[in-house]
């Protein structure tokens, strides 16, 4: 939380720009503590590339009061302040110049603003019949204190934007934000390399879809963790005897790394020794641009049967490769699924470890085909008799398991509540 300087004007208004070094996601500082009595706090940013999403006040008794957003991307309050320390939280995308307004005001503007607000209320929600009950009753009752409180507290406490854009980062801004290293992470991650011994890693690159793209191959030359070795290839059996590292990346022809990616794993390697396979999160790109990110979950069998292909990045310890060869077919290269279904059939579920970070960015779509084959082939090892079939969405599978010969037995337990 900082302090800012405020211009005072004849009127008793007083008004700051507040001008960050760099973008921010959120802000926080300081209102004037003498300031007191009905005022009305205007937000708004100063240039149209910036978004602000939600503007909260917080007294010194530690209550939040919410603004409700106005028009031209400002939020505005009438508030009864009191004198006394109180901070003003910003939140948004790309805040660079927030321009802060505070006016005198009186009770009628905030009568005038909650009745607005009310009717905004019922225009884009509608009216609950429960609210419109307990409405009248108050009004019947003549408790115009408890009425006043309560649309206070509507007004103070506003529902969020129904503007759906108002909370969504693109993906791009996503991997600016989150991904892309600071000049304090980038000697933050040279200091850990340089003082920490971590794994080797070794990339192997798929290539039977076609030929390996150049963007591909600069991004193994610029990691932060040099890669020990790699291999573009479009055959399994090639794989052991041609690269040297402790652990093994695999990736499509087309995947461009992260130049964190070999450390990220390194540094999740080196924190459980038991672990034999890691997956991460992956961006996707079209035409060039960042359009999504896909976020993986723990391993999850019936997703991994079901759903689309693992990956896009998955890393295997060279010891699980070289047990679980035997069931590859050598003169082709195996899908990630199928990699992931004999490691987890092969060494169980705690040796695979989900990494919730965006190590890599692929434009290829995946088609379906090598998985369906490689989920056949697990289940006619550890359950001849399911069947696999379509899905309801494309892309997808549906897994018909066998029924008990033997119906089995069910009891249904009915409590009664009086």
């Amino acid at each position: 939380m900082g302090k800012i300087s405020w211009e005072q004007s004849s009127n008793g208004n007083q008004a700051s720009t507040v001008v960050l070094s760099a973008s921010e996601d959120f802000l926080s500082f300081e209102l004037p503590q003498e300031r007191s009595g009905w005022t009305r706090i205007f937000v708004q940013p100063v240039s149209k590339d910036q978004r602000i999403t939600a503007v909260t006040l917080l007294d010194d008794g530690n209550q939040r009061l919410r603004f409700r957003k106005s028009t031209n991307n400002s939020f505005d309050q009438v508030l009864e302040l009191n004198s006394g320390k109180k901070s003003l939280e910003i939140s948004g995308v790309n805040l660079l110049s927030i321009r802060v307004e505070l006016q005198r005001s009186s009770s009628l503007s905030l009568l005038r603003k909650v009745l607005l607000s009310i009717l905004s209320d019922i225009f884009r929600l509608g009216v609950r019949r429960r609210n419109l009950r307990t409405f009248f009753q108050i009004l019947r009752a003549k408790d115009f204190a408890s009425l006043r409180k309560r649309l206070l507290n509507r007004y103070n406490q506003s529902p969020l934007s129904a503007d759906l854009g108002d909370g969504v980062i693109t993906p791009k801004i996503w991997m600016d934000r989150f991904v892309a290293l600071s000049e304090d992470e980038h000697a933050f991650v040279d200091a850990t390399i340089k003082e920490n011994v971590l794994p080797t890693f070794s990339i192997v690159v798929d290539s039977s879809c076609g030929p390996v793209e150049n963007a591909t191959l600069v991004s193994l030359d610029k990691q932060k963790l040099a890669v020990q070795d790699s291999l573009v290839t479009s055959r399994f059996g090639e794989v052991l005897d041609s690269v040297s590292g402790e652990w093994l990346i695999f990736i499509k022809e087309s995947t461009e790394l992260e130049e964190v990616a070999t450390f990220a794993l390194g540094i999740e390697a080196q924190s459980d020794p038991t672990i034999k396979m890691i997956l991460s999160d992956g961006s996707e790109k079209s035409d060039g641009e960042i359009c999504g990110i896909r976020a993986n979950p723990p391993w999850n069998l019936d997703l991994v049967l079901t759903g689309e292909e693992l990956g896009p990045l998955i890393a295997v310890h060279r010891s699980a490769v070289s047990t679980i060869s035997e069931n590859i077919d050598s003169s082709g290269m195996p899908t990630f699924t199928e990699i992931g279904l004999l490691i987890f059939e092969t060494f169980g579920e705690k040796v695979i470890s989900q990494l919730s970070v965006v190590l890599c960015v692929d434009p290829q779509k995946e088609s379906g085909g090598g998985v369906d084959y490689a989920v056949e082939n697990y289940l006619a090892r550890v359950r001849s008799d399911a069947l696999v079939v379509e899905g309801l969405c494309q892309g997808t599978r549906r897994i018909k398991w066998p029924v008990p010969k033997e119906e089995p037995k069910v009891s249904i337990l009915i409590q009664v509540v009086p």
